[in-house]
């Protein structure tokens, strides 16, 4: 959807609020949260997590706040409701309830193992680089930027939750407006039916604003990724969006202390929790004064079901079910203005790997809002553009950005293409080439290396004249060895998928999963002996490109990219078995193995190293080409 110009305009000043504030030696206006927590899968993934925020910290990359890192009990998994329990049990028992009822909090999901956004899976979703600033941001710091007007809207403190893979935008027309101070209010955009689909509905009740300015309402009912058969079926959901029909979705929400306190005394009661409780399907689905519990049985939309699912579900809805729901409709008088250039409220969903590619390289209204550039803190040479065409290139050298003070070169065509590359912290010598559409974040690309379009590349360094073809996902992960004696310690894994596999799809039975397609070829007719893939694996256990070993551990990061260039090579021959022969002696990984073992201070020293290098080479450079 197209937003206007005042929310483009909105978003920008935020940002700059955002950029003021990283400087603040103190939280004394209260213009920011109080107290900034990330959710973690388990102890590994927080330890990943608490590194990179006390070098945040330290560099002064986000604002003056109390950050922790609050990691999933181990055991079954909960969901991102479950983890909201958790995070509100450890703020009650380490403040009280007398010390932390007027605190501003923000709570950031972002534990997982981003199974459709491979490139997070060992540094974390909300670590994920974005084209904004210099250095360049990440997701993380975009994510407080969006919302740094909410913590002076809680005037009687309150707990705000969201998630690290989304991002809203709004313009609330300098309306004077307060979270409520009692019940739980969500954050609502106007979406086409089929985003509604994927997300949560919210079914408003329009005939009276509880605030003025016609921005908060009270809800009569939340549907958790209604088909549209139920959209339309429920009156009054369906309203008119822009052109067409549309619904309000789901984004974020706000709890009052009081209704937080209430879902930790739940956590309290029932702990520990044998399944998962989604934080919106779950909780915000028992709320609503027309609410029902014919959701309870409904386990399509769940990952992994337990024994335990429906009744902990059933206690839920009875426990939440008289809590106070409203919505907060940042569509400045809607009912009004139907038909109007562009919606005043929008969130973008980064979750995926072609959500990633389509946001970064075809949004051109998220670029301006942000100040986005075609190539963001960057060093070395000027690119070639290679349109999807892979026979079609532009003879002339293109993408030459702003320098390192951020002047815009507009002689750069690739700038002013929709589907320009989006390149991120990386260093490219001589000859390279990058295909239209592709996004790469902390690369080393030596002289001659072809990335194709459609691509998303991650932490890889390659050698001269290496080749990515066109719609691969590539990332290279420092990993652990077990085995130091004869080895170094630290090895290095290039992944590979094409962008369309499916990393969550999963086989029940051992046989099928032979047939499980990688590059769209089943995996039967990658290896000779098709049951290497999942060597080790008992019938019982479900099977997965996720859980199929196909990675090598190599002692550097080029040899390790090179081997895996050399792979997709022979994988891209047509209609030929491609039988890859596992010796013996090696020890081939798959995704969740590398998961397990992965190395994130190498990955993070490598990191720092490449920004090192891109600030000398600017500093030294008589022309720039950086931003």
């Amino acid at each position: 959807m197209v937003v206007t110009r005042d929310v483009v305009h909105s978003t920008k000043k935020r940002f700059k609020k955002f950029e003021k504030l990283k400087c603040s030696e103190s939280n004394a206006n209260g213009e920011f949260w109080d107290i900034v927590i990330l959710t973690a899968l388990d102890d590994i993934q927080k330890n990943v997590f608490e590194t990179q925020l006390k070098k945040k910290i330290e560099n002064k990359q986000i604002p003056f706040s109390q950050y922790y890192v609050v990691s999933d009990p181990p055991g079954y998994k909960i969901g991102n409701g479950g983890s909201t329990m958790v995070v509100l049990e450890f703020l009650f028992d380490k403040f009280g309830y007398e010390e932390i009822k007027s605190k501003k909090i923000i709570i950031i999901h972002a534990g997982g193992f981003s199974q459709r956004l491979p490139n997070a899976s060992a540094i974390g979703k909300a670590f994920v680089a974005m084209p904004f600033g210099s250095p360049i941001c990440q997701m993380l710091e975009v994510k407080l930027a969006s919302y740094i007007d909410f913590p002076s809207k809680m005037p009687y403190g309150g707990v705000f939750v969201c998630c690290s893979d989304t991002l809203e935008v709004y313009n609330d027309s300098d309306i004077a407006w307060t979270f409520p101070a009692t019940g739980i209010t969500g954050l609502v955009h106007p979406s086409t039916l089929e985003i509604g689909t994927t997300h949560g509905v919210y079914l408003l009740d329009t005939t009276q604003s509880i605030v003025d300015g016609k921005l908060i309402y009270n809800t009569r009912k939340f549907l958790h990724k209604p088909p549209v058969i139920k959209m339309k079926a429920t009156d009054g959901l369906v309203t008119e969006v822009g052109d067409g029909e549309g619904v309000y979705t789901d984004s974020a929400y706000f709890m009052s202390m009081d209704a937080a306190l209430k879902v930790k005394n739940f956590y309290k009661k029932y702990k520990p929790l044998t399944c998962e409780i989604d934080a919106y399907g779950d909780i915000l689905q028992s709320l609503g004064s027309e609410s029902d519990d014919g959701y309870i049985t409904n386990t399509a939309n769940v990952v992994s079901t337990t024994g335990s699912l429906i009744t902990v579900r059933k206690q839920v809805y009875d426990w939440m079910r008289n809590t106070p729901f409203h919505a907060l409709a940042l569509v400045p008088n809607h009912a009004d203005t139907p038909g109007t250039s562009g919606v005043t409220s929008h969130f973008y969903h980064f979750g995926t790997t072609k959500e990633y590619l389509e946001l970064l390289t075809e949004d051109n209204q998220l670029a301006e809002m942000f100040g986005k550039e075609v190539v963001n803190f960057c060093a070395g040479n000027p690119y070639k553009f290679l349109s999807r065409k892979s026979t079609e290139q532009h003879a002339t050298e293109h993408v030459l950005p702003s320098n390192v003070q951020g002047h815009v070169n507009d002689s750069s065509l690739a700038i002013r293409l929709k589907s320009a590359p989006c390149i991120m912290s990386s260093v490219m010598l001589s000859g390279v080439e990058i295909g239209e559409g592709s996004v790469l974040e902390y690369c080393r690309l030596r002289e001659c290396v072809s990335i194709g379009s459609c691509c998303v590349v991650s932490n890889c360094s390659f050698k001269p004249n290496a080749k990515v073809p066109p719609d691969t996902f590539m990332h290279t992960v420092s990993v652990t060895r077990s085995n130091t004696i004869s080895l170094s310690p630290v090895g290095y894994v290039t992944v590979a998928f094409g962008i369309h596999d499916d990393l969550k799809f999963s086989s029940k039975t051992y046989e099928a999963g032979k047939n499980i397609k990688y590059f769209g070829k089943p995996l039967h007719k990658i290896f000779s002996d098709s049951g290497q893939a999942f060597a080790g694996f008992e019938n019982k256990e479900t099977v997965s490109l996720w859980k199929a070993k196909l990675f090598q551990i190599f002692d550097t990061a080029e040899e390790s990219s090179a081997m895996m260039c050399e792979f997709l090579e022979s994988l891209s021959q047509q209609n030929e078995d491609v039988h890859v022969l596992q010796h013996p002696d090696t020890n081939l990984l798959s995704m969740d193995d590398i998961l397990k073992v992965k190395n994130v201070e190498n990955m993070l020293h490598f990191r720092c190293a490449l920004e090192v290098e891109i600030i000398d080479q600017c500093m030294k450079a008589s022309v720039n080409y950086y931003h």
